[in-house]
């Protein structure tokens, strides 16, 4: 009886969870799609965002779950009812069977229209729903019932993607932030949602490994590996510039149970690693010249404050000298007291900021120390390699912390960095099945009687070369 009440309550707990993951929440990260085109936003209640050149506010989708369709009406979200736009398609269905129908008679002329350009815009102004315009123009439409099935659903959705601004809140996943950042490939190295899955695959990326990442791609490999390890595990990311750029990462919105299994170190620091299980500690000389540049500008700050008192000093003469002028003197007393006051805010601020600065500083070289003594145990489970940078270095560098019989995985989007590598490789050996790959990928508009290739479709995701290591 135990045991069954037992399982039950984590059975309610686990539905509470899931229900609570599913919905959308204040400060939660969504990516919201209308058509071909995504972005991500982090909702925040009374603040008001862009998107197709219509301003408006997201605090109608609070609480609703992921993959919800909302109507944008007046500057707020409304959630699309159950059969709104089958009622819009079934007025294109031809109920006396137009497949002897064809469009030679047909011109693309402006006056097949009715409702002219100001009338359109005298129904936005009162009020007409996009759906409700759309159906306005099906009506007054002189062709739109002369032509086939397939050239109606073609008119709808111009229309309803020219009229009606109707998108879907979607989790943040890898797939999807892939196809956002395919607009802008160069981004991410042109990797592609394909060859990143098969990175995933040949990595053997699963809980509980440690896997070290070097990602010059916005953070999209770190937050896929993160997201394929649960929280289970640790993943080490190696960046050469000077803060990682993890743009990717903070799309995805991961707890901070998540962030926390998530370790930085920096790339230009791996020739200071030994291969030992002693734990270190890190490098004092790094870290002063990694904080080089806040020194200097907190010494910068630190003389502004005497610079402002050597001109409240000369304005304290000036006020000795000239007695005569009591207004001007009075007016200076009042400037002198303004800038003390304003000169008692910046030294609060730039204690506050100094105290920031000083925790981030002990964050980072905590960062640094547990990242360091991941790698000198020499155990990685995988290594995962993206960037734009040339491979072969920082393979030959990082290899020795791998453990025997795993899997090191490069993607470069140029064959010949990755035909260098391998050649490099084999002349220092420690590796077997080395293999480069390239995938093509074709997409497919899957619709009755029209299946074809897309007309649009990438060129290359990049190429793969994977081995695995040996015993030492």
């Amino acid at each position: 009886m135990c045991s069954t009440l037992y399982s039950f309550t984590a059975k309610v707990i686990l539905m509470m969870e899931s229900t609570c993951l599913n919905s959308i929440k204040d400060e939660s990260q969504v990516l919201i799609k209308k058509g071909e085109n995504i972005k991500i936003f982090r909702v925040k209640k009374g603040r008001d965002i862009f998107m197709d050149n219509t301003k408006f506010s997201l605090d109608g989708a609070i609480g609703h779950p992921f993959g919800t369709t909302f109507d944008v009406v007046k500057g707020t979200l409304v959630k699309v009812a159950n059969g709104s736009n089958k009622e819009i398609e079934s007025a294109g269905k031809d109920t006396e069977g137009s497949q002897l129908k064809d469009n030679r008679d047909l011109y693309d002329l402006n006056s097949n229209q009715k409702l002219s350009k100001e009338e359109i815009e005298r129904l936005k102004k009162d009020g007409v729903s996009g759906n409700e315009l759309v159906e306005h123009l099906i009506e007054n439409s002189l062709t739109f019932q002369k032509k086939t099935e397939y050239s109606k659903e073609k008119y709808i959705k111009k229309k309803k993607r020219k009229h009606v601004l109707q998108l879907t809140i979607l989790r943040p996943t890898t797939r999807l932030l892939c196809e956002m950042y395919s607009k802008s490939a160069q981004k991410i190295c042109y990797l592609r949602v394909d060859t990143l899955a098969q990175m995933l695959t040949y990595g053997n990326i699963h809980a509980g490994i440690t896997v070290a990442v070097v990602d010059t791609c916005q953070g999209l490999v770190v937050g896929a590996v993160m997201e394929r390890l649960g929280g289970f595990g640790q993943v080490i990311h190696l960046y050469h510039e000077s803060i990682p750029n993890r743009t990717a990462v903070e799309s995805y919105d991961f707890p901070v149970e998540m962030m926390k299994t998530l370790y930085s170190f920096p790339l230009n620091q791996v020739n200071t690693l030994t291969l030992k299980k002693a734990t270190h500690e890190v490098n004092n000389e790094c870290i002063s010249n990694s904080d080089e540049t806040i020194k200097d500008t907190s010494e910068q700050m630190d003389l502004e404050p005497d610079a402002s008192r050597n001109v409240c000093d000369a304005l304290i003469v000036d006020k000795n000298d000239i007695s005569e002028k009591r207004t001007d003197v009075d007016s200076d007393a009042n400037k002198l007291c303004e800038k003390s006051v304003g000169k008692n805010k910046t030294e609060g601020k730039r204690t506050h900021d100094e105290s920031e600065r000083k925790a981030r500083k002990e964050q980072r070289a905590k960062e640094w120390k547990d990242a360091r003594d991941l790698l000198e145990r020499g155990q990685l489970d995988c290594l995962i390699i993206a960037s734009k940078l040339h491979p072969t270095p920082i393979v030959r560098a990082l290899m020795k912390f791998v453990a025997p019989s795993r899997p090191i995985v490069v993607y470069s989007q140029f064959k010949e960095a990755l035909m260098d590598c391998g050649v490099s490789l084999r002349e220092e050996g420690g590796m077997v099945n080395y293999r480069l790959s390239e995938t093509w990928l074709r997409e497919y508009q899957v619709l009755p009687q029209r299946t074809h290739p897309k007309i649009q479709m990438s060129g290359t995701g990049g190429y793969l070369f994977t081995a695995t290591t040996l015993a030492k």
